[in-house]
């Protein structure tokens, strides 16, 4: 710190708190230029030393973020330089990243409710066009009960031409074709 300070001409400020005289009777250009430069030198000297501290706590807070965010780190490291980045551009890349995070989970809450709902209408309107009966016990039951590979199992039995169980013997393609 001590050398980035002396580099710049403002390490007296800070080891021997120096303070800027006024203005003697009748000053000069020269002398007047030298006056405000050594006003400004104090301003440069905190925005330096704000510069330093903002990049040393962007470092120590990228590094102390939750692993969720372990890409979203890499990505700013790689991206932006840290040297520049300031503390409140930093924290709103990352309430975006989270943001962007939390509508994503909600959409695939939503999404999955949403299925599950259309699968039970579905359900709802097959049960009322389709009421197949089977023989024996599942007499008056319909194709929706149990799972649907079961349930096309028992009402169509395999087919003695092409072995599928998707369609009846009178409604195969197969029929009066030579099996290969």
């Amino acid at each position: 710190m001590r050398s980035c300070l002396k580099s710049f001409g403002l390490w007296e400020y800070i080891d021997q708190d120096k303070e800027v005289p006024p203005f003697r009777a009748n000053p000069t250009i020269t002398q007047m230029k030298q006056h405000e430069e050594e006003t400004l030198k104090k301003e440069k000297l905190s925005h330096v030393y704000i510069k330093v501290h903002n990049h040393k706590v962007v470092e120590k807070m990228l590094i102390n973020l939750p692993v969720k965010f372990e890409a979203k780190v890499a990505a700013i490291e790689e991206s932006c330089d840290l040297k520049k980045l300031t503390i409140s551009e930093m924290v709103s890349k990352l309430q975006a990243h989270e943001q962007r995070f939390s509508i994503r989970m909600d959409d695939v809450t939503e999404g999955a409710f949403q299925a599950r709902h259309k699968g039970k209408q579905a359900g709802q309107k097959n049960q009322k066009k389709q009421n197949y009966k089977a023989s024996g016990d599942q007499k008056g039951k319909t194709k929706m009960d149990g799972s649907s590979e079961s349930a096309a199992n028992n009402y169509f039995p395999p087919c003695s031409i092409c072995k599928r169980i998707n369609h009846l013997l009178k409604d195969c393609w197969y029929k009066g074709k030579p099996q290969i």
